[in-house]
């Protein structure tokens, strides 16, 4: 992301994203897509 210029954040608390990149699989991704639709 680094070396194509795109801004991130590692703060899970942060809201501010465009993009969401799920780093696992079966229930556990499902589960954090969820949170991470969820206004805060």
């Amino acid at each position: 992301m680094e070396s194509a210029g795109v801004d991130y954040t590692t703060d899970v608390r942060d809201q501010k994203y465009d993009i969401l990149h799920i780093n696992t699989y079966g229930l556990n991704a499902r589960k954090t897509i969820q949170q991470a639709k969820k206004p805060r």
